[in-house]
């Protein structure tokens, strides 16, 4: 019951941030805001039926995935494939595939696109070229989406070479390298009034400075020790170590 009112709670505060804002102050007024509220929690109700039953009900059916997909090498995160092919209609599979690649490449395009705009309206504008006209902006916000795309596709090709690493566990990984340095000048912006404009972004960079240094360096085998653990350290230990 804890777990489940803290992912609440976590929800509530991701999808109503001012990252996220955006959802309520493009529409026509506070009754349109809510409007679209209501039919973002509707929607993420209805994702919960799509996104958890499938995988569920392939723990019942198929307790060893290794047998249905002896090739993967993570055959768990096949899970919503192996119920959708039982269980949709010939021909089906493809679409689906489609959808999926669909659902990525559109929610990759706005990310590129908002981000783009982040580093030219909080950066680029402010600091290297404040007065710059509109047409100037949108040529260089193009060509920060187009290297943003390519360092997406560089990362994608580097963390496919990591075998041995689930997707949960290669989620998990990003999230400390990258989360919690962006957290902490939002923490911090909270208390501290009065900083300089470079504040936040030295922080954010220092910060994933000190996690990389920390994942790359300070390992499992090198903090085990240290902390009164002498046992032999196994794949979970080893992966407690390294989130700890």
């Amino acid at each position: 019951g804890l777990w489940c009112l803290a992912m609440i709670l976590k929800q509530i505060f991701s999808t109503n941030n001012l990252n996220d804002a955006n959802r309520y102050l493009c529409v026509k007024d506070g009754r349109h805001a809510r409007w679209a509220g209501f039919l973002g929690a509707g929607l993420f109700l209805l994702g919960i039926v799509i996104w958890f039953i499938p995988p569920m009900v392939a723990r019942i059916v198929y307790p060893d995935l290794h047998t249905v997909f002896p090739t993967l090498k993570n055959p768990e995160e096949a899970a919503f494939i192996a119920i959708a092919r039982d269980v949709m209609p010939v021909g089906m599979m493809g679409l689906l595939v489609s959808g999926i690649f669909a659902a990525t490449m559109s929610s990759m395009d706005a990310g590129l696109n908002k981000n783009a705009g982040y580093f030219i309206k909080n950066f680029y504008q402010p600091i290297i070229k404040p007065r710059a006209p509109d047409a100037h902006l949108l040529r260089v916000g193009k060509f920060t989406t187009a290297i943003l795309g390519v360092l997406v596709i560089l990362v994608g090709l580097k963390l496919s070479e990591l075998k041995g690493m689930n997707l949960f566990t290669m989620t998990q990984r990003l999230g400390i390298l990258i989360g919690t340095p962006i957290l902490v000048p939002l923490v911090l912006g909270l208390i501290v009034r009065r900083t300089p404009p470079w504040s936040a972004w030295s922080t954010v960079l220092v910060g994933f400075f000190c996690s990389l240094v920390i994942s790359r360096f300070l390992t499992p085998e090198w903090a085990a020790p240290r902390f009164g653990y002498t046992a032999p350290l196994d794949a979970g230990a080893k992966e407690y170590w390294r989130q700890a």
